[in-house]
């Protein structure tokens, strides 16, 4: 398939918490503005540690130093940890069932990797740091 002529849509599911500064998260991020820098279009799925979803964008744009705002990030807020994984791959799905299939999945969540690969058959690209 060529996508020269039309912008690739992306869905990054990740177990991150934002906004945070740990790795995973810094990675995660950078990844997102990278392929948007490229012209893709990006959907990052994640939990999110502010109760106003308004200013999750702003605040990782100054922390990062780098803009987010042509990145949709679709998230949950919570102050519990359980269940967050599980959490994201849902959100994810649901998401998934109103919109057009994404050109491509990055996961680095077990469960939507789980969800998306063999449930639903579709081709991803899991990324994992740990033995799960």
């Amino acid at each position: 398939m060529n996508y020269k002529d039309r912008t690739l849509n992306i869905y990054y599911i990740s177990p991150s918490q934002l906004p945070s500064r740990t790795a995973n998260s810094i990675h995660v991020l950078m990844q997102c503005h990278g392929f948007n820098q490229n012209e893709a279009q990006v959907n990052l799925f994640v939990k999110r540690n502010v109760s106003d979803k308004n200013i999750l964008k702003p605040t990782l744009n100054e922390l990062f130093g780098v803009s987010f705002d042509k990145i949709g990030i679709i998230s949950f807020f919570s102050k519990s940890a359980r269940f967050v994984s599980i959490k994201i791959a849902l959100l994810a799905l649901i998401y998934s069932l109103n919109k057009p299939s994404p050109d491509l999945i990055i996961s680095r969540n077990l469960f939507a990797a789980f969800i998306f690969g063999v449930v639903l058959g579709r081709r991803i690209i899991y990324e994992t740091h740990d033995l799960e």
